[in-house]
């Protein structure tokens, strides 16, 4: 059932994510959050996370994640999706760690480290690093015109504000000391 909805999820974004736009209309935040999920979760499946790392970062999402933040909303609903997919993947894989044979390599051991560290200004610049990258690639991948490229990254400076409302809101700031990772990497 849970690859199911995690199917439909992702078919419902991939078409989402090509369908026409007024010509300089803004990005609405259901468009924000289909290009956010595909971006996070095709670069965990690029890199080839490793489970036990992801699944380190589900068990603890509140010191991850800001609650109600629209932007750690797509980046946790990536994880989730990433962790289920390379669980339950239904094909057998000649990869001692499980994953599909076209999975990426795993994270750098630095990239590990960084993750699993008990400082959290470190492990949230590893997740920051992590998003950064995977939206840059998003951005590349899409090839959007300079509009489109310039109204998406207003919609993310959208949601980040919105983003670091639902932080003071939720009275999340001891938890996320510098900023929101999340919010930092996207934008």
């Amino acid at each position: 059932m849970k690859i199911i909805a995690i199917a439909s999820l992702a078919a419902l974004g991939l078409g989402g994510a090509f369908w026409p736009q007024e010509k300089g209309s803004a990005i609405s935040s259901s468009e924000r959050t289909k290009f956010l999920f595909h971006g996070v979760f095709e670069g965990l499946v690029e890199d080839g996370a490793q489970a036990e790392v992801v699944d380190r970062i589900l068990e603890n999402k509140d010191a991850w994640f800001v609650p109600k933040c629209p932007i750690c909303v797509s980046v946790h609903a990536a994880f989730r999706a990433y962790s289920s997919y390379a669980r339950d993947n239904g094909w057998r894989s000649p990869r001692k760690d499980g994953l599909p044979p076209f999975f990426g390599d795993g994270f750098s051991k630095e990239t590990v480290e960084a993750l699993k560290s008990d400082d959290t200004k470190r492990r949230h610049g590893a997740l920051e690093k992590l998003v950064e990258k995977y939206i840059t690639r998003r951005f590349a991948q899409l090839k959007m015109t300079q509009e489109e490229f310039d109204r998406m990254h207003e919609a993310l400076k959208i949601g980040m504000k919105e983003g670091m409302d639902a932080m003071k809101r939720t009275q999340s700031e001891e938890r996320f000391p510098s900023s929101c990772p999340s919010c930092e990497g996207a934008n």
